[in-house]
């Protein structure tokens, strides 16, 4: 990836720390959850009384113009350098449990860490995944009214503001990368990103975390739920169990 430009940070960045109860067994790593477009940290609460239950760190993160964290540049290019920053001073292993746009954050992500920065991350939870991120824009230029000579004149003003490419923001390639346990969660009502996005990208998680195991029994590294559409998702319980137990079995 070649970077003409590095985005405006935060001077500061609100991150939440919540820790188990004293009598609770602590884990050896962190949890890191990251929201989406017009999200915030505090959405993830379902899944942050589970895992602090479970003896996990959890953080949370608002990004810059999102939620307590102040900023004059958003964006997923923001997003992804924002969670770098994040990932940088933290000296655990790190889980990351992340929604919609952040998908595309943890895939450039990839792309702009260094080895010592990578080797941190054992595993991965994408909800709602985004997968190329052109296509994505485009779905929700449709979705708000925008026709196809807008939206390519969107995409090109980005490419020249951002000093990046776009074609950089795909999960499924990313994700071909990972060397640890993926987890990929997705609707199939999604109407903001279709669910042939979140296939697409399983389908490319390397083989051997195609599956798997709690207690011997084998499961697949995709959950396909119906009727939650694109932001209930990670309000729902039965996604909170399957995520939970997924990262808790995890082996570091």
């Amino acid at each position: 990836m070649k970077l003409n430009r590095i985005p405006e940070l935060s001077e500061e960045i609100t991150v939440l720390e919540f820790l188990p109860e004293e009598n609770i067994e602590k884990k050896e790593w962190t949890i890191i959850c990251a929201h989406g477009w017009e999200g915030r940290g505090t959405n993830f609460y379902k899944f942050i009384s589970q895992l602090i239950q479970r003896g996990f760190r959890v953080l949370t993160l608002d990004y810059p113009i999102h939620g307590n964290t102040d900023g004059n540049e958003t964006g997923c290019h923001v997003f992804g350098f924002s969670l770098n920053c994040i990932i940088y001073y933290i000296k655990e292993p790190i889980i990351l449990l992340v929604h919609s746009l952040s998908n595309e954050a943890v895939s450039m992500n990839y792309y702009i860490s260094d080895e010592n920065t990578k080797n941190k991350i054992k595993g991965f939870v994408g909800i709602s995944v985004l997968d190329k991120l052109t296509d994505c824009i485009t779905n929700f230029g449709k979705l708000a009214g925008l026709d196809d000579y807008t939206t390519k004149l969107f995409l090109e003003k980005n490419l020249e503001k951002l000093g990046m490419d776009f074609n950089f923001f795909i999960v499924s390639e990313a994700i071909k990368n990972f060397n640890y346990p993926c987890l990929i969660v997705h609707d199939e009502n999604d109407k903001e990103v279709p669910v042939e996005y979140a296939i697409n990208v399983s389908k490319n998680i390397p083989q051997k975390f195609q599956t798997y195991k709690i207690n011997d029994k084998k499961f697949p590294c995709f959950y396909k739920t119906t009727g939650l559409g694109h932001r209930r998702i990670i309000r729902d319980d039965n996604v909170v169990n399957v995520v939970v137990d997924f990262i808790s079995n995890i082996k570091i």
